[in-house]
């Protein structure tokens, strides 16, 4: 897959939920050879902080530390997560894309039902 496909995919697609019912925006761009991918969440819908966002980062470091996992950075600010990957190809972005959308598909289904 190329880098364009892989980017206009996460720009272009609404992630599939199988879980949560929480919406979040992507977008996702490339800056010579590295790529940014964002997950943006409506702070109405939804509050990053406490232990979601602990669990998010726990759960999208876990992702980062596989060995099958391309390379990539992970950060959340806020209602972000802005994820880094240096050197991006198609593929890289394509699987950081997917595994971010499930991760936090799950997570975000747990916190609402650990009321």
């Amino acid at each position: 897959m190329s880098v364009d496909d892989a980017l206009e995919g996460l720009n272009d697609e609404t992630p599939t939920l199988s879980l949560s019912s929480h919406q979040f925006d992507v977008t996702a761009e490339q800056d010579e050879d590295d790529a940014e991918v964002v997950f943006s969440f409506d702070p109405a819908a939804v509050s990053i902080s406490g232990s979601t966002k602990r669990l998010l980062t726990y759960q999208l470091q876990s992702f980062a530390d596989q060995e099958s996992t391309p390379d990539g950075s992970v950060s959340i600010d806020g209602q972000r997560i802005r994820i880094d990957i240096p050197d991006a190809d198609g593929n890289a972005i394509q699987r950081w894309g997917r595994g971010a959308v499930s991760i936090i598909d799950r997570t975000l289904y747990l916190s609402d039902n650990s009321s």
